[in-house]
């Protein structure tokens, strides 16, 4: 059984637990001024020594969250998968869509008092875009060259791109991780122009944000946010119904009736894109012929992973990302076909395969879809040993390099997936996919103004991919934020991100 089949919780077994929880989590003693009325405690897990709160790097779930409440983005996607401006008070186009305009807001302060400008945008893309930076965004906003932007005014940037894009304001609004910092920042100081600034951060154990006083839009009714790094999510649910917390991301699905049973705790459910691939390696090793990846989606039985993996609390996905994005075509669907899947094998000469599946406890379900995974490859006579990670490995190049490993994704639209996981440009292509009739769509959904006829090119995109790709996935996860009843404003979150979003400014305390 693994870590999260456990006896029922209760708040007694929390009092007993939390001397040794709290060491094993390697923090101090939860202190009363942390409990203060106007203070969101949250727990997290999976932070390590050498976490960042560089807004655009590859970071966890804890910095990750409360990033996005000090660093804004000129555009943002919110929870129901809409954008909106945000530190942008316009943004326009010419007729060919390969030149645009970026208007600013005006009187925007940033957390040490320097009024926002164009040259804080400007040096903003140029950071993320460095390729000794490696800004995690990078081939989000690949299309730009950092050589043709021009400041027209204090406020107004202008962008003129080497070829069509139609996707701007998505590109820069897509997930949490292009956040605006000020000329010349280096990653030492955190100061952002968000709702929250930062207090001070211990790596791998707590991060405290207080309300940031002129901020430019509605002020945030919560005064401070700490974010606590725990060991397990056995330890989070401990310290929730003991009230050393008052809210934790990404409950355990199969422990979604407990809690919601639970004198004052609730729980947040959401129908997410989560997407969290295993991914095959395409360019080498046994997954490099397409019949050994065809044969080892078409073992998988969906409906038990859903089941097993997930508690029911899940819905079948069949390989590909973005069910929220409009483009999404539901009309691709594989069923399991084990004598299919053998007959692939032996066309291959892969019979009785053995290969190393790498998971780590980042997300409830992962490692016990990986479970499932090995059981059902018994079926067609191949063997999957499961190597199981800490979650701090997460990131790591082992991760990223491994033949058959997993991903980690929010749900967001589908060219920014694409773009950030196995498009031509992306930069976290861990399946290492390339396909010149994929690319090339990728290019032309790009420079694409008519929406239907951008729609249908995403749509032949997608066939490629599930006739293709490099992604096994059974299962998009629902969210599920567990939170105290005096915790007020939470709501559905189709992007998966829940509290990881780090939307604290709409919440309060009751």
């Amino acid at each position: 059984m693994d870590r999260l089949a456990r006896p029922n919780l209760s708040r007694r077994g929390f009092l007993m637990a939390s001397a040794a929880m709290t060491a094993v989590a390697g923090m101090a003693p939860f202190t009363t001024a942390l409990a203060a009325d106007d203070t969101l405690r949250l727990g997290f897990s999976g932070g390590g020594a050498t976490d960042s709160f560089d807004p655009h790097a590859m970071v966890g779930q804890a910095t990750g969250s409360l990033i996005q409440s000090v660093f804004s983005q000129i555009t943002q996607v919110g929870p129901d998968f809409k954008l909106r401006n945000v530190l942008a008070e316009e943004i326009s186009a010419n007729a060919t869509v390969d030149q645009w305009d970026v208007r600013l807001k005006k009187g925007v302060e940033f957390h040490n008092g320097k009024t926002l400008t164009a040259d804080d945008l400007i040096y903003t893309v140029r950071r993320i875009l460095d390729p000794k930076g490696g800004g995690y965004a990078a081939g989000q906003i690949g299309f730009i060259d950092t050589k043709a932007i021009e400041k027209l005014d204090e406020r107004t940037v202008r962008f003129k791109l080497p070829k069509p894009f139609s996707l701007f304001e998505q590109a820069f609004g897509d997930g949490g991780i292009l956040g605006v910092v000020p000329e010349g920042y280096d990653g030492k100081e955190q100061i952002g122009t968000g709702p929250y600034k930062m207090v001070n951060m211990t790596p791998g154990q707590q991060i405290v944000i207080e309300r940031f006083e002129n901020y430019f839009g509605d002020k945030p009714a919560i005064a401070r946010v700490v974010a606590l790094n725990f060991v397990d999510d056995f330890a989070r649910v401990n310290a929730l119904m003991g009230g050393q917390i008052d809210a934790m991301n990404q409950l355990p699905l199969s422990l979604v009736p407990q809690i919601e049973a639970t004198s004052g705790l609730k729980v947040n459910l959401s129908r997410t894109g989560l997407f969290n691939p295993f991914s095959m390696r395409t360019d080498s090793g046994p997954f490099k012929d397409n019949r050994v990846r065809q044969a080892f989606r078409l073992m998988i039985d969906r409906e038990k992973v859903v089941k097993q993996a997930f508690a029911g609390r899940a819905s079948v996905c069949h390989d590909l990302y973005s069910p929220f994005d409009p483009s999404y075509d539901s009309s691709l669907v594989r069923s399991q076909g084990l004598d299919k899947a053998k007959a692939l094998l032996a066309e291959a000469g892969a019979q009785n395969l053995v290969v190393e599946l790498l998971v780590a406890p980042v997300r409830f379900g992962m490692v016990e879809a990986a479970q499932v995974v090995a059981n059902q490859a018994k079926q067609i006579g191949v063997t999957v040993n499961i190597k199981k990670l800490d979650a701090a490995a997460a990131r790591s190049a082992e991760v990223q390099d491994a033949p058959f490993t997993f991903g980690l994704f929010p749900g967001l639209g589908y060219m920014t997936m694409a773009a950030i996981s196995d498009g031509p440009e992306s930069t976290l292509n861990t399946s290492r996919f390339k396909d010149e009739a994929f690319a090339k769509l990728y290019h032309d959904v790009q420079a694409e103004k008519d929406d239907a006829a951008r729609v249908e090119k995403m749509k032949a995109m997608q066939h490629i991919q599930f006739e293709k790709g490099g992604y096994l996935n059974a299962a998009f996860a629902m969210g599920a934020d567990a939170y105290s009843d005096k915790v007020k404003g939470l709501m559905e979150d189709h992007t998966g991100l829940g509290l990881c979003r780090g939307e604290f400014a709409r919440l309060s305390l009751s």
